[in-house]
């Protein structure tokens, strides 16, 4: 105990916990500095040196490269505003005009950044975990069709939400965020509206390959 009575381990143990936390942040930034640079590989030896810390100290807050990407990912995401992942299926449309205004105002910054290598890695372990996530939340939907189907009908529903979709049509076609995401929002309800009504008749597949199934 010290003369204010209070533990000189808890006090250690504080700081420690202060200190891996204020070196998880430096790191995560270091990392974000590096995506600007096309030039600067985002390794973990490169991401240690720009945040001032040793590489073991990395590995200690991230077991792995993808472990960091993902984090920085987030980390990118936060700082920018984006809305979190839709938690249900009946979510997914309702999802679409935050997603649309958080597309629509990084649209330049996601645009100019696309093409650096560094982003495209981030943006490639970031996607495999939000389509992991839209595979969970189809999951019990498309359970009655044939694999190849349950991934395509997954496949849609996703690139429905996705940010590459979003800029297309801004870009390429000239809507605005609140048109593009009504739109979608509308495809997708149509679209699971109609899986659940296939799937209430006994339809085991979808388009020329449907059948329903015998009543026993």
């Amino acid at each position: 105990m010290n003369e204010r009575g209070v533990s000189s381990k808890g006090y250690d143990n504080s700081r420690r916990e202060e200190q891996a936390t204020e070196n998880r942040g430096r790191i995560l930034d270091a990392a974000l500095e590096l995506l600007k640079s096309d030039s600067a590989l985002l390794t973990i030896p490169a991401v240690a040196k720009q945040a001032g810390v040793s590489v073991p100290t990395v590995y200690r807050n991230f077991s792995s490269k993808d472990e960091l990407l993902v984090a920085v990912e987030q980390h990118a995401s936060q700082l920018l505003g984006a809305p979190a992942l839709p938690s249900s299926v009946d979510q997914l449309s309702r999802a679409l005009p935050a997603l649309h205004d958080y597309y629509a105002r990084n649209f330049e910054l996601m645009r100019a950044t696309e093409r650096l290598a560094n982003v495209a890695e981030v943006n490639r372990v970031g996607k495999r975990r939000r389509d992991q996530r839209f595979v969970e939340l189809l999951a019990a939907d498309v359970a009655h069709l044939p694999k190849d189907q349950q991934r395509a009908f997954t496949a849609v529903l996703r690139l429905m939400l996705s940010s590459a979709t979003a800029i297309s049509m801004f870009d390429r076609y000239g809507i605005d965020a609140d048109s593009s995401s009504a739109t979608l929002a509308w495809i997708v309800d149509t679209l699971l509206a109609s899986l659940r009504s296939e799937r209430a008749r006994g339809t085991r597949a979808l388009g020329p390959k449907a059948r329903t199934a015998k009543p026993k």
